[in-house]
């Protein structure tokens, strides 16, 4: 049983699994495939027992949380049949993985990392070229581009804040232009705040809100992006990941990123990324080594290419 977001696995990878397991190991295989939209739904499930799921996606945050309560088994990358193709996961990989590490449980024994995503700010190309927008660079820039865009009759941003988790994406693109990376260390160690930290970066979402719709808080992640593939706004403050989402709406639409600049000094403005995909296997898993193949199959190259061009990804 496998408990994933939406559109993140490959179109006929799982039908393509369940011949290939047959190949290596001689016996079927039956995949119940389950998919949510909410981090805490996946882990109030998992916590709970309401589900045995075998195989669940939660993101880098929520990992930490399940390795602290142990809800999750270390991956056993020894195969009978089948190559291990998750020795594919490159170094650099593992080590930002391992920052979740707990003691005696290293985080990249339980996460299989699969994807990194970026976060910045989408645009609509074809607009920005008619009016002959340029990309912006500095947060002084951004603001300009946004007063231009509302004098042109356009709402510059759309936002899906019904689901607290998109508010992330233009937070985070903040955060690692204004404050340091290591601010929550600092703070556990009681060496800072919260407070004295992000200010800025708090000030400047403010700034955003009044650039977006009325009630930034109306649309939920997926509303936002049918919104924005309809051309209800300009940008949209959010991750490479929704790409497929919004051109499932509108398949024509010509998107393109930028990173988000969120202090004035252009050179201080930094890709926000890591990250984005992982898959774990469940304290109440039922069938271990089907579990474990199944990684290992989505990690094979063929099928994490046909997942990069399905998402429009590098």
């Amino acid at each position: 049983k496998i408990y994933n977001w939406a559109d993140y696995i490959g179109e006929g990878v799982l039908e393509d699994f369940q011949t290939y397991y047959k190949e290596q190991t001689g016996e079927d295989i039956r995949i119940v495939y389950q998919t949510f939209d909410i981090n805490e739904i996946m882990l109030t499930k998992i916590e709970k027992g309401h589900e045995d799921f075998d195989v669940v996606c939660p993101s880098e945050y929520i990992i930490e949380r399940m390795l602290k309560k142990h809800l999750l088994l270390p991956i056993d990358t020894t195969f009978a049949h089948s190559p291990n193709y998750m020795n594919n996961v490159p170094p650099f990989i593992r080590e930002q993985i391992n920052k979740l590490s707990q003691p005696g449980r290293p985080a990249n024994h339980y996460a299989v990392c699969y994807m990194w995503g970026t976060a910045g700010i989408l645009y609509n190309k074809k607009i920005f070229e008619e009016h002959g927008w340029k990309i912006p660079q500095t947060w002084s820039e951004l603001m300009n581009l946004c007063d231009e865009i509302q004098a042109a009759g356009l709402q510059p941003f759309t936002m899906g804040f019904k689901d607290t988790w998109t508010c992330l994406a233009p937070w985070n693109g903040l955060a690692v232009d204004l404050a340091p990376s290591d601010v929550c260390r600092q703070v556990n160690q009681g060496k800072t705040t919260f407070t004295e930290n992000y200010r800025e970066v708090a000030e400047k979402m403010l700034q955003l809100l009044s650039y977006g719709p009325k009630d930034p808080f109306a649309y939920n992640y997926n509303d936002a992006c049918t919104a924005f593939a309809r051309g209800e706004a300009v940008m949209y403050p959010i991750g490479s990941y929704a790409v497929p989402q919004i051109q499932s709406v509108n398949p024509d639409m010509e998107i393109d990123s930028f990173v988000f600049p969120g202090s004035d000094k252009k050179e201080e403005n930094t890709l926000n990324s890591g990250i984005d995909l992982q898959f774990c296997v469940t304290k109440e898993c039922k069938n271990k080594e089907a579990a474990y193949e199944v990684l290992d199959f989505l990690l094979e190259d063929e099928n994490v290419q046909d997942y990069l061009n399905e998402q429009n990804s590098v």
